[in-house]
């Protein structure tokens, strides 16, 4: 167990330096492998970042939606079928994106080759809006005309392969749609399509990838990508075919660690690293201290009290992170001092209990 608490604290000292050790100034110097982290430095970030996902997987339901229902060359009598997907429109919506949550660095939208249709049937080879904020500042372009294209990167080529040639596992979604019955509103009608149908992606078929470094001008920070994949008909609009990826970024200081003890099947780098006295005490993290060492308090297992008079009843994880530091480098420290000592009893017997159970006893031997 001591071996295995050593490991796990260099590991994470590791793990520490060189994501310190990376910054946008240097970042295009570094070797490929040390922009990136394992997985489980993410570990949480599924719960903790989910609703930044979860903008991602709603303009993945629309675009879905869209692309499996809307036919231009259709009219309804005076309704027309929908036209073609707009350039200016899908910028429109990663710039949302972005401008919407302040957690979002980065997001965008990234079709598969030839799969952005236009009028005529033309179709063009790439077409990626992305978003960024930047210098408090948020700024949008098309990712197609850079020299790495976006779809031999690897979370691109990831889903393509996942859904490329099986959808068997996506969610059926219906839309019961009315429309007015005539310009002036007076009743309402189904719509000519009734239910309108499509199958698109759930949050947990999406998946986030593992920490990696941004390098490229923009964004230049350590960011985490969720990304959730669209579908559309093919030419004949007989099956579905995965159309492209929408992508939201958001930066790995704002990632809560857990550093408290978990099952060796749990996969994340820094549990098992606190430095709670588990003989006396219970290690609990705590919220609000993104990305830093210390977020868990020490309290008093049951039969252990806090002896320290200080107007609290457990340790702060930063303070005894820092006492621990102390101890290694040599120098005073109160370390060892942070822990539980035995209670005296489960409970308190108050004193006028105990002075009434002496006079009874008393009375009772003076009547004998």
């Amino acid at each position: 167990l001591l071996i295995d608490a050593a490991y796990n604290f260099n590991r994470m000292m590791r793990l520490l330096r060189q994501k310190s050790s990376v910054t946008s100034s240097n970042c295009y110097q570094k070797p490929e492998h040390q922009l990136y982290l394992p997985g489980d430095v993410s570990y949480g970030v599924h719960t903790q970042f989910e609703p930044e996902g979860r903008t991602a997987l709603r303009l993945t339901n629309f675009l879905s939606m869209y692309l499996q229902n809307a036919q231009p060359e259709k009219n309804h009598g005076i309704l027309k079928g929908g036209g073609f997907l707009q350039e200016d429109h899908l910028f429109g919506e990663v710039l949302a994106n972005v401008m919407g949550n302040f957690r979002i660095v980065s997001a965008g939208v990234f079709f598969d080759r030839n799969k952005f249709g236009k009028p005529g049937g033309a179709t063009r080879e790439l077409f990626g809006p992305w978003a960024f904020r930047k210098n408090n500042a948020f700024y949008v372009m098309d990712t197609a005309g850079q020299s790495s294209q976006y779809v031999d990167k690897e979370w691109f080529l990831k889903a393509k392969s996942r859904f490329q040639t099986n959808v068997a596992g996506l969610t059926l979604y219906k839309i019961k749609a009315h429309v007015r019955s005539n310009p002036a509103g007076e009743s309402s009608v189904k719509f000519g399509f009734y239910p309108i149908t499509y199958r698109a992606c759930t949050y947990a078929q999406g998946y986030w990838t593992r920490p990696y470094f941004r390098c490229d001008g923009n964004v230049n920070a350590w960011v985490m990508t969720y990304v959730s994949p669209f579908f559309g008909l093919d030419a004949l609009r007989t099956k579905l075919e995965f159309r492209g990826v929408a992508t939201v970024d958001v930066p790995l200081d704002l990632l809560q660690i857990n550093q408290c003890p978990q099952s060796f099947t749990v996969a994340n780098a820094f549990k098992n690293t606190a430095r709670c006295d588990y003989l006396s005490t219970t290690c609990s993290p705590i919220a609000g201290f993104p990305f830093s060492r210390g977020a868990y308090m020490c309290s008093c297992r049951l039969g252990f009290e806090y002896w320290h008079v200080d107007g609290k009843e457990w340790f702060e994880g930063s303070f005894v992170e820092l006492e621990y530091e102390k101890k290694r480098a040599g120098i005073f420290s109160r370390f060892d001092h942070l822990n539980c000592r035995p209670s005296s009893a489960a409970m308190e017997t108050p004193a006028w209990l105990v002075l009434n159970l002496g006079l009874l006893l008393h009375s009772l031997l003076l009547s004998l």
